[in-house]
């Protein structure tokens, strides 16, 4: 009879910049990352609309128009697991010199310090600011362990059905 088996194995996590190659992974990625993340926030119809055909379809404008210096991929194993993209900010008057547009990371892959990586790679230590969804407090907590606050700016989603959303800066 055999003893108790324990099975453990090391993975190989790689956080590096974007190709246009990556879109056809990235795109499946973004759709599973929305609709795990927004399930519950969002309503049934829209997660039951995401479209992993239209993700990569828009990361391949992203990737083929874009800097790709400013998009990121983290790989664990070789396979893409999350995704992160910065830039100047987006605001009418910005109050910091970079913005973190988006980071994505399949929750199976969570907690173990990608996404922490990703915004090293995208940020760097950058005073930087970011807008998150209101109701998403994993992601205000992500942030203020990376010493973010929230500023007390909020706006509107309205292509996401009208949902609050905040900004954090640091």
């Amino acid at each position: 009879m055999w003893g108790p088996f324990r099975y453990s194995r090391t993975v190989t996590t790689k956080i590096r910049r974007a190709v246009l190659a990556d879109a056809e992974h990235i795109g499946p990625v973004h759709a599973q990352v929305w609709r795990e993340t927004y399930r519950g926030i969002l309503s049934d119809q829209w997660i039951a609309n995401v479209s992993e055909e239209e993700r990569v379809t828009r990361w391949r404008l992203i990737l083929g128009e874009l800097n790709p210096a400013r998009q990121w991929v983290a790989e664990v194993d070789g396979m893409i697991v999350g995704f992160a993209a910065s830039g100047p900010p987006r605001d009418a008057e910005p109050i910091r010199p970079l913005e973190l547009w988006s980071i994505h990371l399949l929750r199976e892959n969570s907690r173990a310090g990608i996404g922490t990586a990703l915004v090293q790679a995208a940020l760097g230590d950058a005073p930087a600011s970011v807008w998150v969804v209101a109701a998403n407090r994993p992601a205000q907590h992500f942030y203020r362990a990376l010493g973010f606050f929230a500023d007390g700016a909020r706006d509107v989603l309205a292509f996401w059905e009208n949902i609050p959303e905040l900004r954090m800066t640091r």
